[in-house]
């Protein structure tokens, strides 16, 4: 496996090929071994997570997220 080629999520902690990474972080000491980032489908869990959230606060009467 070219590690460079992958990304470690860390939100699952799986090896996932750059091609399914939505954020790679480009800094600190895995730069140049083995990225850090996130895949897509924890990406996208995390986007549904907050939109959920949200929709919460503002059905309470709350006007803005903290």
């Amino acid at each position: 496996m070219n590690d460079l080629q992958y990304v470690y999520c860390l939100c699952c902690e799986r090896m996932v090929p750059v091609s399914d990474t939505m954020v790679i972080f480009r800094t600190g000491y895995y730069r140049t071994t083995v990225p850090l980032g996130y895949c897509e489908d924890c990406h996208n869990q995390g986007e549904e997570e907050r939109r959920y959230q949200y929709m919460e606060l503002l059905k309470n009467g709350y006007a803005t997220m903290r």
